[in-house]
């Protein structure tokens, strides 16, 4: 048995080698399998939802389709027991393959949008390479996945529970958000990320908590600089869940990997799952501690704090209850993690937002004026920064200067954020 290793090692150097002779196409011109499937999978959630569920299920279909095919990193998942044989597959075919068995058996009516980018990855390929077996290895793959989130609790939507009781969240008069059952990818229950109570109302971080949105985050106050007005609109009007997925697209263009698209398959098979999480276990923590918005809080006083029925945020309060942080434990999750796959190669960091595109979905964003959001205009759709842990920051600290969050809703995020990626990076690692 030994004496075959330096063989196996020979022939797994040279696929290798073929593979990382087809490089990645700049973004946007999506020619690579990795942003293609990005695109597609995210329009299906519209312009206002960001389609995290089915990212991920499929980006780690992709990634294990690669794997079976030339194994490179270790697998999220087992071959089922009749996932065909991955030699001679060739990597790209079945990456393809299984993108497009996901999406066509979780969203039937993009089947043929599905079926035309599986074509154009197979005309990618070149000539005389066998394209049989990699889809079928791939539509293999990408069936098992979805079979194994069957019943995950993502179809079982409820409403958040409105109270009256001092600190118990209140229902905007639009009605109450809602949210899933959905199991996580990278924990085994809620419970496993060991949820960190808010601050007790009346306590002494409770009373500076309303204290600081009071001064910062109303909708005039001079506490808060044009600028910081400014950035709390730029965050408020986007999804960051969708935001940080196309930023690790974009990273993945300009800093290209040395194992070219099997690493980038792993770092969005990693991403989307980190953010898939991000959202269950937010929304976990928000369904549990139920916790009321500072607008409740500073209107209606109590606990410790004077009354101010006439306080009003810069902008306008979400419908889900104050703790955790989405905006923040998103941010934080995927800069933790960008930062994490990266490293010493991740500089200074454009993050890009889409306005009113009809590929992202038309999500117009009010201008600023004299510190004040405008009905009419849209905010930069692009900003720098000296990092991704940067962008985290200023993501989190913006729901303090729009008035919408309590600075421990954004601790909480932070720190569900550094946990989900610290799992996300640890896991499908090289093999060895």
């Amino acid at each position: 048995m030994n004496k075959l290793r330096p063989l196996r090692s020979a022939v797994r150097a040279l696929c290798l080698a073929a593979l990382l002779a087809l490089p990645l196409a700049p973004h946007p011109a999506a020619a690579d399998p990795v942003t293609e499937w990005t695109t597609l999978a995210d329009q299906i959630g519209g312009g206002k939802t960001a389609n995290w569920h089915t990212l991920a299920i499929m980006h780690r279909a992709m990634h294990d389709a690669a794997n079976a095919a030339l194994p490179i990193y270790a697998r999220w998942d087992p071959p089922a027991p009749d996932e065909p044989p991955g030699v001679g597959a060739v990597p790209q075919a079945a990456m393809a393959a299984a993108a497009r068995e996901v999406i066509a058996l979780l969203h039937p009516a993009r089947r043929t949008e599905a079926d035309r980018l599986l074509r154009d990855a197979l005309d990618r390929l070149q000539p005389g390479e066998a394209r049989g077996g990699g889809v079928a290895l791939g539509r293999a793959v990408g069936a098992a996945a979805v079979a194994r989130r069957r019943d995950d609790g993502f179809e079982r939507r409820h409403f958040f529970a409105s109270g009256t009781a001092p600190g118990q969240w209140r229902a905007p008069p639009s009605g109450p958000g809602g949210y899933t059952e959905t199991r996580p990818f990278l924990f085994r229950d809620l419970d496993d990320a060991a949820p960190r109570p808010p601050p007790p109302p009346g306590s002494a971080a409770y009373k500076a908590g309303v204290d600081e949105v009071r001064r910062l985050g109303a909708l005039m106050t001079p506490g808060r600089t044009k600028a910081e007005a400014a950035t709390a609109v730029f965050w408020a009007y986007q999804l960051p869940q969708r935001g940080v997925v196309q930023f690790a697209a974009d990273l993945l263009n300009e800093h290209p990997r040395p194992l070219g698209q099997a690493e980038a398959a792993r770092i969005m098979s990693q991403v989307t799952s980190a953010m898939a999480d991000a959202a269950v276990l937010a929304w976990g923590e928000k369904r549990r501690y139920l916790l009321w918005r500072p607008i409740s809080a500073i209107q209606e006083g109590g606990f410790g704090v004077a009354a101010d029925p006439d306080w009003r945020p810069l902008v306008d309060t979400p419908n889900h209850p104050e703790y955790p942080s989405g905006h923040a434990t998103d941010c934080y999750t995927g800069a933790a993690l960008l930062q994490a796959v990266f490293g010493r190669s991740l500089g200074a960091v454009t993050y890009a937002y889409r306005l009113g595109s009809g590929e992202w979905g038309d999500n117009s964003v009010p201008a600023i004026t004299d510190g004040m959001p405008g009905p009419d205009g849209q905010t930069e759709g692009q900003r720098r920064y000296a990092g991704a842990a940067a962008v985290a920051q200023e993501c989190a600290r913006s729901r303090v200067w729009a008035g919408v969050h309590f600075p421990a809703a954004n601790e909480e995020g932070r720190r569900l954020g550094t946990l989900i990626a610290a799992r996300a990076a640890a896991a499908v690692p090289p093999l060895r």
